[in-house]
């Protein structure tokens, strides 16, 4: 995937032999002398499960996901392969027997194994759990190490109530710490691995007798480690006093052999089994050990070169050549699960249906003991013994593999690419399809933030086709979705749909292997929607990340103390803990460290409390690329959040606010005017929804779908989304009064986040650009011209362009409009023009109405009649025009606003197709008097427009 891959993206094609598995633990549980409670425990594994997926070595079975099941018990869904060393060893008569293998396949096996544990140790991990059942042997013969994970993810054995490694294979020091070596590492593995070499070799346990006497190996164990403290000229293994300890006598003498036939092996077995740690090798020693000599010579071991530091382009994989360029003929037996991911394997086979746990139960696996019976009867302490009650099985530690069918997905998803696959329309309309009868400004917002050259041009780059037409254009990479009849899909159905997503996720994995030249198509295709599989790697795509930002975020300071640490220490735990991931202890340091790099790379800007919501979502998406994460986070606030972060944002939030009511009282003027009646204004409320674009309110799940909306919809679309939610709200808001309202904004009900998306995007559409103008924002235009030779004119007469002060705006019910905006309404608006009748006379708006502001209980039926969508107040300098609209909107009239520079802007700014109309207007008498006499009204019947 190009700038965002990693070695397992880029490897995904080369996986032929699938094998999903899943194997079962619990947490600590029940155990009331522990510190960690269950709960902490979980999420700590949670957490510490995350940097395992990011494992990838040939010779390492891949982690996919860690799923939380009832009681605290966790499912571990891993890579599996169906052959094992285990399978070396078979009981015969009680026995224990070993088939033996040859030297060459050893050295091989031994190599790999080696090569992995040195992996492992580089990134910090210890296997601790090496046993022959944890080797396992692929399609081609290559060794994979399983269960590596165990002691890692429990925080070495801490978050769980069971031992972790097999006995049989453990070192001394395993058992019994020592002060010279307080910590395990991976020195550790290479013993196991030199007790399993030796068995495999000799074709016999290590250890005689009972398998199950583990009292008899811990206390050969502690002799052994005896005799090596016991200073001698002779080595360990050379001393007559091994043979009492229980090994098997067979390897003991193969360890005190001299024949030259496997001398180099018996080297390396007794480096791997020497008692003492200190001078044990570790995996990397034992590489170049000259047992493996003969694979150096025969340059084998280039076959291991497995991993990347930095992440790379797929194209310096390609390896170009004439046939690549010949048209393929597909193969009819190909596996379609043949070259995908094993993340994305059982990201569908969730959609098919999939559930571990569930599947497990089915099985019978998941037997455990009533509550109720684990209740001692009686309970007596004896010897420091607890007795009465017997200890449930379920919460032991059960190292057998449960394989996951694969079965039904590949049905499925066999249907779904076939011939004769269900399709499934786009939702267009979003961004394109509205009403015949109605505006849409969306398009021009959206292709002025874009600077594209013509609306056409725009509308071919990013804006979808006519769903109905059945010839949708492919992508680059010729992968051609087409629509369909069938009835629209709501989101979230789409999201379950295992073959629409499957679709989704191969266009978008295609796209973003191309990216950045594809970003273009990239935002084309995300309004549609989103797979959420790959939403972290699109949202970057979608804000342009770009670039070595591995070394960008390593080169800010994030471990030395700065005056911001103590705010952030408070934010950090109370941010989303409802989240598994950010409520560990791993996600609390990373959002620490995300939030000092945002704090020193952005030293013009301060920390307000919010960010550490902002930053959730991405950090979240990308937990295992925090580098990933803060880059888009970087990218994000300046688009989206300009200056809401800077030391004084008042003037930037108030402004924000004030637009925000301008918009409540366009779209909803009866809500608007009661929420003004009752005093309930946005700042009580809507202040932590923008500063936090409603990560704040939201759940994370409802955040990314709104997301998706907002990265590529108009810097606009959050303004509407706030209304959105009031207006589903809107029920309740109207028959509340004040003290009600603030306790429903505290609790914040359930919000049907489609619904309010679909709302904010339609009202996007009608809504003119300068009716959300804002100073503050970057891309933002009033909407009037702004090179024109009429700029030339005395500013004096365009004392309209000077900005509106911000305690203006809040003062103000009603938005502004621009002229040019005015223009474009021309069949859908009513001008109502509240100067003198002389005044009108002299010069007016097309079709505009001519009242006294004092008339307008008398003449709003009147003005119903006209049956217009926006109404537009034009009066003068000086006068009372956002009043009168404020008084329209009380009268529930909607999509209310203010003409900008009223009738001068009309004199001074020639608009294309309209000019001043003074012809002599109608008078109208529409029977309703006052007390000063008949209602009167003059109307222009003159339509000067083009």
């Amino acid at each position: 995937m190009a700038t965002f891959a990693t070695e397992k993206d880029l490897n995904a094609s080369s996986q032929h032999d699938v094998h999903l598995s899943v194997c079962s633990f619990s947490a600590v549980a029940g155990v009331e002398d522990r510190d960690i409670v269950p709960a902490t425990a979980t999420t700590e594994i949670f957490g510490n499960f995350q940097s395992l997926k990011t494992i990838s070595h040939p010779n390492l079975c891949e982690y996919v996901e860690i799923v939380k099941g009832k009681h605290d018990r966790l499912f571990v869904v891993v890579e599996n392969h169906l052959n094992f060393l285990g399978k070396l060893y078979r009981c015969e008569d009680n026995k224990i027997q070993v088939a033996s293998v040859g030297i060459s396949m050893l050295r091989e096996w031994a190599f790999q194994i080696l090569k992995a544990l040195a992996y492992l140790n580089s990134n910090n991990i210890i296997h601790h759990n090496l046993s022959p059942n944890n080797i396992l042997i692929d399609s081609e013969g290559t060794v994979k190490l399983a269960n590596y994970g165990l002691y890692y993810m429990t925080k070495g054995g801490a978050n769980v109530d069971f031992p972790i490694g097999y006995p049989h294979y453990l070192p001394p020091e395993a058992i019994y710490r020592s002060a010279d070596n307080p910590e395990t590492t991976g020195k550790v593995d290479v013993w196991s691995l030199g007790v399993i070499l030796v068995e495999i070799h000799t074709g016999i346990p290590f250890w005689e007798g009972d398998e199950k006497d583990i009292d008899k190996i811990f206390s050969s164990l502690w002799e052994l480690q005896c005799i090596a403290d016991v200073e001698d000229e002779q080595e360990v293994w050379d001393r007559f006093t091994v043979f009492s300890l229980g090994i098997s006598e067979a390897i003991l003498e193969f360890l005190q052999g001299t024949d030259d036939d496997y001398g180099d092996f018996r080297k390396l077995v007794r480096a791997c089994l020497e008692v003492n740690p200190s001078n044990r090798c570790s995996p990397e020693q034992l590489l170049s050990h000259p047992f493996f000599s003969s694979i150096y010579e025969n340059g084998l071991c280039n076959h291991y070169k497995y991993w990347w530091v930095r992440p790379f382009l797929q194209s310096r994989k390609l390896n170009l050549d004439d046939e690549l360029l010949e048209p393929q003929e597909e193969s009819h037996n190909k596996d379609v699960l043949e070259g995908i991911p094993l993340s994305q394997i059982y990201y569908f086979w969730k959609l098919a249906g999939g559930d571990v746990e569930s599947e497990l139960a089915k099985r019978g696996f998941l037997l455990s003991t009533p509550p109720i019976e684990r209740i001692p009867r009686a309970v007596k302490v004896q010897n420091g013994k607890e007795e009465g009650t017997a200890q449930d099985t379920a919460f032991l530690y059960s190292d057998i593999i449960h394989g996951l069918s694969l079965k039904e997905l590949r049905q499925r998803l066999e249907i779904a690419t076939g011939p004769n696959r269900d399709t499934f329309e786009w939702d267009t309309d979003y961004f394109l399809v509205v009403d015949e009868d109605d505006m849409n400004f969306l398009v021009d917002e959206m292709s002025d933030e874009e600077g594209s050259s013509t609306k056409d041009e725009f509308i071919d780059k990013y804006l979808f086709l006519d769903p109905n037409n059945k010839s949708i254009p492919s992508t680059s990479n010729g992968i051609c979705q087409s629509p369909s009849n069938n009835v629209k899909l709501p989101l979230l159905i789409r999201e379950k749909d295992v073959g629409y997503q499957f679709q989704r996720v191969a266009l978008f994995t295609e796209l973003l292997r191309e990216y950045p030249s594809s970003r273009d198509e990239i935002i084309h295709h995300a309004k549609v929607d989103i797979p959420p599989f790959l939403r972290g790697k699109i949202w970057a795509a979608i804000l342009g990340v770009n670039g070595d930002y591995q070394a960008i975020y390593d080169s800010y300071d994030k471990e030395n103390e700065k005056e911001t640490d103590r705010q952030i220490d408070v934010d950090v735990p109370r941010c989303h803990q409802y989240h598994q991931l950010l409520s560990s202890p791993v996600g609390h340091g990373k959002l620490r460290r995300l939030l000092k790099c945002f704090v020193a790379s952005n030293t013009k800007l301060v920390y307000w409390q919010g960010l550490d919501s902002i930053c959730a979502p991405f950090l979240t998406l990308n937990f295992n690329d925090e580098a990933l994460a803060f880059s888009c986070l970087q990218t994000f606030i300046p688009k989206f959040l300009k200056d809401f972060f800077i030391f004084d944002n008042s003037p930037v939030i108030q402004e924000y606010l004030a637009v925000f009511r301008h918009l409540l009282s366009f779209h909803d003027p009866e809500l608007s005017s009661h929420l003004n009646k009752i005093g309930y204004q946005p700042d009580l409320y809507a202040i932590p929804w923008f500063l936090t674009l409603f990560t704040h309110v939201f759940p994370l799940d409802k955040t990314y779908h709104l997301w998706d909306k907002i990265l590529v919809g108009p810097p606009s679309l959050p303004l509407f989304a706030g209304i959105s939610i009031l207006r589903q709200l809107r029920d309740v808001l109207i028959k509340s009064e004040f003290n009600e309202c603030i306790q429903l904004s505290d609790s914040f009900p359930d919000v049907d986040i489609e619904k309010c998306i679909q709302s904010a995007l339609s009202m996007c559409k009608v809504t003119p650009p300068s009716v959300i103008y804002r100073v503050h924002e970057e891309h933002s235009k009033p909407g009037g011209p702004s090179d024109s030779e009429n700029h030339l004119s005395d500013p004096v007469q365009r004392w309209w362009e000077q900005p509106i002060p911000v305690e203006t705006k809040r003062a103000e019910l009603t938005p502004r409009i621009s002229l040019k905006d005015l223009v474009k309404l021309r069949n859908h608006v009513l001008v109502i023009d509240m100067r003198n009748e002389q005044e009108f006379a002299r010069g007016h708006f097309p079709l505009s109405i001519n009242m006294n502001p004092m008339h307008l209980d008398q003449l709003s039926h009147t003005l119903w009649q006209e049956k217009k969508k926006y109404h537009i107040v034009v009066g003068k300098r000086g006068d009372s025009g956002p009043q009168f609209a404020a008084e329209l909107v009380d009268a529930q009239f909607p999509r209310v606003a203010v003409l900008t520079g009223g009738i001068d802007v009309m004199r001074v700014d020639s608009e294309e197709g309209v000019v001043v109309c003074s012809c002599l207007p109608t008078k109208t008498v529409p029977g309703a008097k006052t007390k000063d006499g008949p209602v009167v009204y003059w109307k222009c019947t003159h339509n000067l427009m083009k």
